[in-house]
């Protein structure tokens, strides 16, 4: 029986003949005064028994020890039997760590300290490094190796430093032999193509050199009420693979990036001297946000001091300027009025990006007339209210222009639409009257009222007995007269229509009595005869503000 090199958890004992394998079983050994975990007895190779133990020291030379009988394959027995390992046949077990400033793949600025422990005595490790050059996304080739000499620092504990000078990806590699037997063991490889993805046995660590630029300003430069943002959008991008598959160390051109480490620390930040690190927020570490309020017009500068995960710190300044921006207005819905009452609106609002400005407004509402409306501000919006009278719908309907402008001569308008409704006007045609036969019915006069302060007026007169007449106006007065000597005695009922020149009418009635006596008889108008005076009346004033219309224009009806 002899015992060949083996695992720390795997020992195999070879015997001078052929096993029956069927007799083999884990309780027939002691390994170490402890029975194997488990047995294999192979076809292919009959004189040999494999035996798993429990982890057993690199330089073990563990006792075997045949307990139990096996059989040769004629059946003969054997029931007994020792033998120890005559040497170390075990490689060393080694730990290589590289020393960065990052939990998962290391990083540095440079130095790294690449640190070999042995779990047996070792002699000097052999460590290279290579740089990762060119290849795909997961695999890449090897530059030419650097070799790094370790410095023991305990029995079993070797230490090499390295300091890489330019930016990338570097690969470990490192081999020892233990002291008893020149067993080797190797970790990482020393070959390419190596795997460099996330999940890789090789030992990488990275080099990063520079703290990239960031994005310093407005994230919007058009809102000034918007947010200040510090981007450090490259940092996760600082070398890695072109879209040619060539590495570069072009944030703008990596398209497969070996730099795993895209976070930042800020450790100071200041927008115009004040310190605003307390109210900078983020997400991941790469994009941070500050909401600045009352951002005056003119240049503003932000300083930011930070530290990558490397370890690369600097100090960044951006002088970003805030451009005056046109107040937005909304003059709100179009409105409607009746003449010679006051349009009262507060519908209209405005915003200005430009928070600080102040605002006055202007009214133009389209009758000629302007006036200044009152401002009511709140931050960065405001609302505006205004009041005005239209006399006269002759216009209508009027564009309303609204004008905000800021404190440094800036203007925004909108506009709506006021449609101003024509009111009929009034008429009192006077008391009852009573004449003698063959004496004139006189208005006493009969008055009329309009709030269209600017209407013109007509009337028109029924007298009762199949006659009408055109009144007299006095538009200053405000009064109708006219006269008429009936042919006959009777009551007869005087209509008074006065009739303004957008068509409105009033219309009032007295009762005009000629002569006296019993026998007098009472004269009724029909409707029908009423209202073709009435259009006859309309007709005539229509046609007067037509030609009044078109001579102010130029023009002559035909």
């Amino acid at each position: 029986m002899d015992v060949a090199k083996a695992s720390n958890t795997s020992v195999r004992v070879d015997f001078d003949e052929d096993l029956d394998g069927t007799s083999v079983h884990a309780s027939d050994f002691d390994v170490a005064g402890s029975a194997p975990l488990a047995v294999a007895w192979h076809s292919g190779r009959k004189q040999s028994v494999f035996l798993t133990v429990p982890a057993l020291a690199s330089n073990a030379r563990p006792q075997i020890d045949l307990v139990a009988e096996v059989r040769d394959a004629a059946g003969n027995p054997a029931t007994t039997g020792t033998i120890s390992v005559s040497t170390d046949g075990i490689a060393p077990t080694l730990n290589v760590t590289v020393t960065g400033t990052a939990a998962s793949r290391p990083v540095t600025t440079g130095l790294v300290t690449i640190t070999i422990v042995a779990d047996e005595d070792v002699g000097q490790p052999m460590v290279q490094v290579n740089k990762v050059l060119d290849a795909s996304a997961t695999t890449s080739a090897l530059a030419t190796p650097t070799m790094v000499a370790g410095a023991q620092i305990d029995p079993r504990t070797y230490e090499a430093t390295y300091t890489g000078v330019s930016a990338g990806l570097y690969n470990v590699y490192a081999t020892a032999k233990d002291t008893t037997a020149a067993n080797q063991r190797t970790i990482g490889v020393n070959t390419g193509p190596i795997d460099v993805t996330s999940n890789s046995d090789d030992a990488l660590f990275e080099v990063d050199t520079d703290l990239t630029t960031p994005i310093l300003g407005l994230a919007n430069p058009n809102d000034p009420s918007g947010y200040l943002i510090v981007n450090f959008q490259h940092e996760g991008s600082e070398y890695g693979l072109d879209a040619n598959g060539a590495a570069s160390t072009d944030p703008s051109a990596v398209t497969t990036s070996y730099d795993t480490h895209a976070t930042t620390t800020i450790l100071a930040a200041a927008l115009d001297a004040v310190d605003i690190l307390g109210s900078l927020t983020t997400s991941d570490e790469i994009l941070y946000r500050h909401l600045p309020s009352g951002l005056t017009t003119g240049a503003h500068t932000v300083e930011v001091t930070a530290r990558d995960s490397a370890g690369n710190q600097k100090q960044f300044s951006e002088t970003f300027t805030v451009t005056n921006l046109t107040p937005v207005v909304d003059a709100g819905p179009d409105l409607a009025v009746n003449e010679g009452s006051a349009l009262i609106f507060s519908q209209t609002s405005y915003t200005d990006a430009n928070e600080p400005d102040t605002h006055t407004a202007v009214v133009d509402w389209g009758d000629g007339a302007t006036s200044t409306a009152t401002v009511n501000k709140s931050g960065a919006a405001g609302t505006l209210s205004a009041s005005h009278v239209y006399v006269d719908d002759e216009g209508s309907p009027f564009t309303v222009t609204v004008t905000v402008t800021d404190n440094v001569n800036v203007s925004g308008t909108d506009s709506f639409l006021v449609t101003v409704n024509n009111l009929n006007p009034t008429v009192n045609a006077g008391g009852d009257q009573q004449v003698a036969t063959g004496t004139p019915v006189t208005l006493a006069p009969a008055t009329f009222g309009d709030v269209g302060v600017q209407d013109t007026h007509s009337a028109v007169i029924v007298w009762g007995d199949g006659t009408h007449d055109a009144g007299t106006i006095n538009q200053n007065n405000q009064t109708i007269a006219a006269s008429h000597t009936y042919a006959a005695n009777g009551q007869f009922p005087v209509t008074v229509i006065a009739i303004d020149d957008d068509g409105g009418y009033a219309v009032d009635t007295f009762t005009a009595t000629v002569g006296s006596g019993n026998s007098i008889p009472t004269v009724a108008i029909g409707t029908v005869t009423m209202l073709i005076i009435i259009a006859v009346a309309l007709g005539v004033m229509l046609a007067v503000r037509l030609r009044r219309k078109t001579a102010a224009m130029g023009m002559r009806p035909v």
